[in-house]
């Protein structure tokens, strides 16, 4: 239980850094910070390659989604007009969030409908923060709130699914195939 809410008291912080830094005119500010936080989670995890992949297919999954959300319009970067391509301090918020899945959310393994609705809420709220801390805006706010919902709640249980994927090791005993008992004669 503490290890979950030293997870989430962790992502937090990488947010703030990042959010709080990119703000402040200090882009890599966010990014040292996650890379201290995801190498500390990192040596605490059993399977660290497992947890180190899922967080870069996170990272690369989270950076293309919202280099696509930007180029449609649903949010601009502040003080970089017209500039669509995700920047480092969004996709360390990506690999900071991969971190959460097998940390303070890996209660919501197998409740994709909770999931749904998490997502649906928490991804536009924290974007929502952003907006009001200045890194972004919202050029139609209702839009851009209901673009993110929608794409939040496919994402975090997409992301639930594909860390189940990425570390359950497959069964080795299950991969042999029994033989069949013989059908008795009627």
């Amino acid at each position: 239980m503490l290890a979950r809410v030293i997870n989430f008291a962790a992502f937090y912080l990488g947010w703030f850094a990042c959010v709080v830094g990119a703000a402040r005119g200090w882009p890599a500010f966010g990014p040292v910070v996650v890379a201290v936080l995801v190498l500390l989670h990192l040596v605490q995890q059993t399977d660290r390659g497992r947890e180190l992949t899922l967080i870069l297919v996170v990272g690369a999954i989270g950076s293309v989604i919202d280099t696509s959300q930007a180029a449609l319009g649903v949010f601009a970067f502040v003080g970089a007009p017209g500039a669509w391509l995700c920047p480092p301090w969004l996709t360390s918020l990506w690999l900071i969030f991969a971190s959460t899945l097998n940390g303070s959310m890996s209660w919501l393994a197998g409740r994709y409908l909770l999931a749904t609705a998490l997502g649906a809420i928490s991804g536009p709220f924290s974007y929502y923060c952003a907006v009001r801390i200045g890194v972004i805006e919202f050029p139609h706010p209702t839009l851009s709130v209901a673009a993110l919902a929608l794409v939040w709640a496919a994402t975090v249980p997409g992301l639930i699914w594909l860390r189940d994927a990425l570390t359950t090791p497959a069964p080795i005993a299950s991969a042999v195939r029994q033989p069949r008992a013989p059908r008795s004669p009627r």
